[in-house]
């Protein structure tokens, strides 16, 4: 029999983002950190987490402490809302809105909605629905990610001399190398891999482990 444990739902946006909306919903344990949460935006946008992050919370200025809260825990530090309306009604505690900021100089912001809480035969990240391409890393914002979208579009005879160079740098920096397309859906059933999820948490630390030294 499959174990069996408390998952939470959530729905990840990453803000302004358009033709399509770049959105990504998955489900981690509730005693997963803040730390986890973090690593599973990572991981399903197609970011390298080489650069700042912090979560913001209603009624805080930053999460920066609070990696090693458990999301089930998070009621400790009034991260709530009152609900008194809404399809659930009777002021019932509902998780507020979340902010995710990544890149304080692309200033990639994202909104975190939770959906859901079920028990599942679950232990680990699951990726559920995904759409649109990830930015690439230091690419500098949403603008000149829809500059990148358009000029993949074009006809590779119609590129200027800068559109052409900016089709180089993109395979350069891209994991996928020439074959990188942001006009491609995500792959949710290879993304869909606890192992390869936690695989790629361990690359993280160990290359941060390095940079320490």
């Amino acid at each position: 029999m499959p174990r069996m444990a408390d998952m939470y739902t959530f729905r990840v946006e990453l803000a302004e983002s358009s033709n399509p909306a770049i959105y990504r919903i998955f489900a981690l344990p509730a005693t997963a950190t803040f730390e986890r949460l973090h690593y599973a935006i990572q991981y399903s946008f197609g970011w390298q987490n080489c650069h700042l992050h912090e979560f913001v919370f209603e009624g805080a200025a930053n999460g920066r402490g609070a990696l090693g809260y458990s999301l089930m825990n998070i009621s400790r530090v009034d991260w709530f809302d009152e609900v008194e309306d809404g399809p659930r009604g009777g002021g019932e505690r509902q998780i507020s809105p979340l902010g995710y900021t990544y890149d304080f100089g692309d200033c990639w912001e994202h909104e975190i909605i939770f959906l859901s809480s079920e028990v599942a035969p679950r232990t680990d990240f699951q990726l559920l629905e995904a759409s649109g391409v990830g930015p690439l890393d230091d690419c500098h914002g949403v603008d000149a990610w829809n500059d990148i979208k358009k000029t993949f579009s074009l006809s590779p005879d119609n590129l200027t001399q800068g559109q052409q160079g900016l089709k180089e740098w993109c395979y350069g920096v891209s994991p996928l190398g020439t074959t990188f397309d942001p006009a491609a859906e995500p792959d949710v059933d290879q993304l869909d891999d606890p192992a390869r999820f936690r695989q790629q948490i361990a690359a993280w630390e160990e290359a941060e482990m390095e940079e320490d030294f």
